[in-house]
């Protein structure tokens, strides 16, 4: 209801400046001296400009969650998702306290945003140097994957978190728990980390 009442009055406002435009259009119309249709007219002008103030702003939002879902950056030709394009950018500029705020407000609306928690878990592992923190969401992400290739990559990050942490024998010990007949990269890792 609370809602409901703003966008009421909202429409009334309009309603009445429709109706004073046209009144005010129609008796300058009707004026029979220059500064009468002056006058008539100016409070046309001012009835039209409050029009356009009042109906400007739903207008422009209505367009917008319409027709603009991405927003195009075409100095890189790329297109990018609204909702990540702040953090993204944020990340881009080196703020990257601010970036993770960010994502744990995207994480907030919704927990299981996989973009947002896989970009989060790549700042605070590659740019905070706060492998821990990046290994909960790696983790999160890698028990709810189906996908193979997905949980593939996800494996490796983990793993690269353990190695950053200095966990090299954890890093073992999950890439052993892991071994799959096909999965090279995961034996040439075994390899490298028991070297």
């Amino acid at each position: 209801m609370k809602e409901i009442l703003p966008r009421i009055f909202h429409i009334l406002l309009i309603l009445l400046f429709l109706f004073l435009a046209q009144k005010f259009l129609i008796l300058g119309l009707k004026a029979r001296g220059s500064l009468s249709a002056l006058y008539w007219f100016t409070m046309l002008l001012f009835s039209l400009g409050i029009l356009t103030i009042l109906i400007a702003p739903p207008l422009s939002d209505w367009v917008a969650s319409k027709f603009i879902h991405s927003l195009y950056f075409p100095d890189i030709g790329k297109v990018e998702e609204r909702l990540y394009s702040l953090p993204r950018s944020l990340v881009k500029k080196g703020e990257y306290e601010e970036a993770v705020k960010e994502y744990e407000k995207l994480l907030e609306e919704d927990e299981e945003d996989r973009t947002a928690r896989l970009e989060l878990a790549e700042v605070l592992l590659e740019n905070l140097n706060r492998p821990q923190e990046a290994f909960k969401h790696l983790e999160i992400l890698y028990q709810t994957s189906e996908d193979e290739k997905e949980k593939d990559f996800l494996l490796a990050r983990m793993v690269d978190c353990l190695i950053k942490k200095g966990e090299k024998e954890k890093a073992l010990t999950l890439l052993k728990q892991e071994r799959k007949e096909g999965k090279n990269w995961i034996e040439e890792r075994i390899k490298a980390l028991e070297e």
